[in-house]
């Protein structure tokens, strides 16, 4: 008769509230059943800020390099301001069922660096991937990508503060083209991501895109590189209430939109007018994610103001039957306050009040 501290499920959830590598190694010792759980819980997930990232890499990276059967247990790697040595250590591990890669705020200057990077993204399970860092060379950021894991979906990048011209040389052997599912746009330098989108050496192909993030300085690419994959976009996101009202034109037949400007409510409703009255006709859901841990709009004359553009947009859009509020930091009361304020030729309203939105990869936010 198996111990009732046997069970996975129980196993499972008591690990769950281990948060630390050293007490996850003692929870290995209790027991044999309980080593390849807390084992699993240690290794499925690396990461962590600077100094945490360093300290588990150098309690974890002997073990990972002797001993294969842990590199297996890897699904993460949440890598930020890696040390040149620790880079080149885990390019030399192969984990095969890693699915994402998050390299942050990396500083890549010379060839083994380049070769690190390009071995990480090589793994055969990727799914998504994030890579943000400096790069000195033009050529070292582009060869990255080479060979890159064709089971990629989701990207998110930036090469740094340098200006790339990214020169359209042909490669000695064309890429395949990799089809992305989302895409989140670097916020500087919009040129130079077209470019790269553009360029030859470049693996992925964004013709079809079912998801799309966006900064506020990135209209011209949308007019360009992006404008094909609009057509069938589901999810358009934003984080900035600044924004310059540039990229809404180019929609063309999209059928679902999100904006989620957590600052600025009548910035939200103001963007989605500016899609062109041509265009409105495709449009059949908004999401509109609203509000944050420092403002509330529980004013009157906010919920007003809100109830006043969801009767003008029902106006504006004639084919737009769902409206969903992610207002995740407030309460049923500005439920209350526009359901009675709202007449009954408004659109069908779905309120979100979970704060769980906000933890979710912003492209795994598609309705």
């Amino acid at each position: 008769m198996h111990s009732p501290l046997e069970t996975s499920e129980l196993l499972d959830r008591i690990l769950s509230f281990v948060d630390t590598a050293k007490d996850l190694c003692a929870s290995a010792l209790v027991h044999s059943s309980w080593a390849h759980p807390a084992q699993a819980t240690l290794f499925s997930e690396i990461g962590g800020l600077f100094g945490e990232v360093q300290r588990l890499l150098s309690l974890l990276l002997p073990i990972l390099e002797v001993s294969p059967r842990f590199a297996r247990l890897v699904i993460k790697l949440d890598l930020v301001q890696l040390s040149k040595e620790h880079l080149e250590r885990l390019g030399n591990i192969a984990f095969p069922r890693l699915t994402t890669l998050c390299i942050d705020n990396i500083s890549v200057y010379a060839e083994a660096g380049v070769v690190s990077v390009q071995k990480l993204l090589q793994n055969p399970s990727l799914l998504s991937v994030s890579v943000h860092g400096a790069f000195v060379l033009e050529e070292h950021f582009l060869r990255i990508w080479d060979g890159c894991s064709e089971t990629i979906k989701h990207l998110s990048y930036s090469s740094g503060n340098r200006e790339f011209a990214f020169l359209p040389i042909e490669p000695q052997t064309p890429p395949r083209r990799i089809k992305l599912e989302s895409f989140n746009a670097p916020h500087r330098n919009p040129e130079q991501t077209r470019l790269w989108l553009q360029h030859p050496s470049c693996p992925f192909d964004v013709s079809s895109l079912k998801a799309l993030q966006t900064g506020e300085t990135t209209g011209d690419l949308f007019g360009t590189v992006l404008a094909p994959a609009l057509e069938t976009i589901e999810v358009f996101s934003t984080a900035n209430w600044w924004y310059t009202n540039r990229e809404l034109p180019h929609l063309h037949r999209t059928s679902q939109l999100t904006i989620s400007m957590p600052l600025s409510m009548e910035a939200a409703f103001e963007l989605l007018r500016t899609i062109r009255p041509e265009n409105r006709q495709y449009l059949k859901a908004v999401r509109f994610v609203l509000g944050s841990p420092t403002l509330r709009i529980l004013r009157k004359d906010d919920v007003q103001a809100l109830v006043d553009n969801l009767s003008t947009i029902r106006n504006d859009f004639p084919n737009l039957k769902i409206v969903s509020l992610a207002l995740p930091f407030e309460g049923e009361r500005v439920k209350v306050a526009v359901e009675e304020l709202l007449g009954p030729r408004a659109p069908t309203i779905r309120w979100d009040f979970s704060p769980d939105w906000w933890k979710r990869p912003w492209h795994a936010r598609i309705e």
